[in-house]
């Protein structure tokens, strides 16, 4: 518990409040091409869009850009890129009955079964790509420094040192780079599609919504896209994204803790 604590110390700065505002602006740069691939790819031709998928597909595409500044291009390819986002579908199932047997952990992580069953860093799809692309990305870092000087999360866990001046080890910079990947996609589209579905489907509530978003433009109080200040001064949309988290939570069973 120590370790993990001290591990989790380690970690924590670069997701306080400060450090997240600074990543703004590339998610920023995330929202605006979806928008752009949604106007110029479907409402200017009238050609329809299936949102659930390009959701995920700006999720995943936002999530890696802020997690490393090496996005696939989901949104832009208009699929699903080498399968990732299918493979990891079938990951979290397997992490499902992993989290309830914990195990089936130990059967997995045996060093004769994971090199079978496990995930390559030279996978060419699946979770196995994307590990080695965020290990790649780890050891570039460490041995060029950072080239497009983002202040993305895996710039925030180089910056850190401890009171004795130690960074974080390379092995770890590895892990936590690869982690928000596997953690934030899903979460995200899921609070995405479940928010809109309910919007569309409770015009009282759509009504409300826009007529907040129209009283904001029409004070100059709204940026494109919006900010978070300006976001988290929209109460009735606050009430909206509570309401989802309450109604659909992103993680839909239980892990086990011992």
């Amino acid at each position: 518990m120590t370790q993990h604590n001290s591990q989790r110390r380690r970690i924590a700065a670069a997701y306080n409040p400060d450090a997240m505002h600074e990543l703004e602006p590339l998610l920023d740069k995330s929202v605006k091409q979806f928008i752009d691939v949604l106007q110029t790819r479907f409402a200017a031709s009238g050609k329809i869009c299936d949102l659930a998928d390009f959701i995920h597909f700006f999720a995943f595409d936002a999530i890696m850009d802020i997690a490393f500044s090496n996005p696939v291009g989901f949104v832009k390819a208009g699929h699903d890129v080498h399968g990732i986002i299918g493979s990891l579908t079938q990951l979290f199932h397997v992490t499902r009955v992993m989290t309830t047997f914990p195990e089936l952990q130990k059967f997995i992580n045996h060093p004769w079964v994971n090199p079978v069953l496990g995930t390559k860093t030279s996978d060419t799809s699946g979770p196995g790509m994307i590990r080695g692309m965020a290990i790649g990305e780890v050891r570039r870092r460490l041995k060029h420094g950072n080239p497009h000087g983002n202040k993305d999360l895996l710039h925030r866990f180089l910056e850190f040192r401890d009171k004795d001046g130690h960074g974080i080890p390379q092995q770890e910079l590895e892990v936590e780079a690869f982690t928000p990947v596997i953690a934030g996609p899903e979460s995200v589209a899921t609070i995405l599609r479940v928010a809109i579905v309910y919007i569309i489907g409770t015009p009282r509530v759509y009504r409300k919504l826009m007529a907040e978003i129209s009283e904001k433009e029409r004070l100059g109080l709204l940026s494109s896209p919006a900010t978070y200040e300006e976001a988290k001064n929209m109460p009735f949309m606050a009430a909206i994204v509570k309401e989802v988290f309450r109604i659909h939570p992103p993680i839909g069973y239980a892990i086990s803790k011992h």
